[in-house]
């Protein structure tokens, strides 16, 4: 009886290979770094379907948007790839236990992302997070699969099992597009445009604020009026943006300010505060995270520089660790990329807080003010009303721009 972890390149259970530079085993390859996506995506896709289920379907006329359908097609036929697959790998007896289980997880997978995908596209109405996320890692782990078995050989030997693994990855990558074009839409069916912080987008057009393209685009060739701009109205199958409304806004800071107020020293910085933190706090890590990524890359490239300039003259040592370099390089460009994200983050986070607030305020000063007893018009001229409303508030927003500069600035100064 074989061994779990017999292939053709002899190295049985180690992660690294032998015999091809920085290239995963075969086993490797075959059982954990195929695993771990699908099995994620298997326990993602329970819990998924156990919380929309709970949710009405009403998706009527979203069903039959061209890409949606696509991609249901597409999901059906990959899930019938890896049956396929499935079946070669059992009747093969060059076939190696790993392989065979590998393919039976993800044929598991593949059925899950089916029933995910039309459940979500019927409940939510927009594209989802952990879909995409699970077809990029697999879009990845194909691609290096594809690549192992090309370099070993075994693509001319298993012909077949190759041709299914190479179109199945083809059909990740073009599920994945299609999924990004998935968004919310209103109840007659048509795309609806991304209402403010895009929660109706897709994860990444929303860390990227790829989703303001579009406003732009039209804002350059005339314009814009209201109906242009995006809307934050409920609708019936879609969650509702009230929390950008001033009304919301408003009754956020009251629960604050009121209480404030029977204190014997009320504070309206301490009241904001205590309102619109969270959302502050949040940005307080990420401005963290982005000074640590900013450090980092320094030390990291001063590695990679003492790596390849320390090359040694024994070939075997150099073939063995050269998956250390790749890792520094694939290391430096993934903090280049979340530090810029971050970055953008650092700066829209206190922004909109600080919108947030100047609306708070200009909401209570207005309400304030239509309340003035005739005795107190006299000694409060709407002058200063509207100095407060339009400069003092103002000042605050932005003003928030600065309030991550203290964190920040220490290392700047520093270097």
């Amino acid at each position: 009886m074989p061994s779990f972890c017999e292939s053709s390149d002899g190295d049985g259970w180690a992660v690294w290979s032998n015999d091809r530079s920085s290239d995963f085993s075969l086993c490797f390859e075959d059982s954990i770094l195929t695993f771990i996506p699908d099995l994620a995506v298997i326990l993602f896709a329970l819990l998924r379907i156990s919380y929309l289920l709970k949710r009405p379907a009403s998706a009527k006329p979203y069903a039959t948007a061209w890409h949606v359908r696509t991609n249901r097609a597409l999901s059906i036929t990959a899930a019938i790839l890896s049956l396929v697959a499935l079946i070669l790998s059992i009747t093969d007896s060059n076939s190696s236990p790993s392989n065979t289980a590998s393919a039976a997880v993800h044929l598991a997978a593949l059925s899950s992302v089916v029933a995910v995908l039309h459940i979500e596209h019927t409940r939510t109405l927009r594209a989802c997070t952990g879909l995409l996320l699970y077809w990029m890692v697999s879009a990845l782990v194909s691609s290096t699969r594809v690549r192992t078995w090309a370099l070993v050989g075994d693509a001319s030997v298993y012909t077949a099992a190759f041709v299914v693994l190479a179109i199945g990855l083809g059909l990740t990558v073009v599920q994945f597009a299609l999924e990004c074009c998935t968004r919310a839409v209103d109840v007659d069916g048509k795309l609806q445009r991304p209402v403010p912080m895009g929660w109706n987008v897709n994860m990444f057009s929303r860390i990227t604020y790829f989703y303001t393209q579009s406003l732009m685009a039209l804002g350059s060739k005339r314009p814009l009026t209201m109906e242009d701009l995006w809307s934050s109205t409920p609708s019936a199958h879609r969650r509702p943006s009230s929390k950008q409304q001033s009304a919301s806004l408003l009754a956020r800071f009251n629960a604050c300010w009121i209480p404030e107020q029977n204190r014997a020293n009320p504070s309206l910085a301490r009241s904001l505060a205590r309102a619109f933190s969270p959302l502050l706090i949040v940005g307080a890590f990420q401005a963290l995270i982005g000074v640590f990524l900013v450090i980092l890359q320094p030390i990291l490239l001063d590695n990679l520089i003492t790596f390849v300039s320390s090359s040694s003259s024994d070939p075997t040592v150099v073939r063995k660790g050269a998956y250390v370099g790749y890792s520094i390089a694939a290391v430096i460009l993934v903090t280049g990329i979340v530090g810029a994200i971050l970055g953008v983050q650092e700066w829209i986070n206190p922004m909109s807080v600080g919108y947030q607030m100047r609306s708070a305020l200009n909401a209570t000063i207005y309400r304030k003010g239509i309340r003035l007893s005739p005795e107190a018009r006299q000694t409060v001229t709407p002058g200063k009303i509207l100095n407060h409303m339009q400069g003092d508030t103002n000042h605050m927003m932005w003003s928030m721009q600065l309030l991550y500069t203290p964190m920040t600035g220490l290392y700047e100064l520093r270097r």
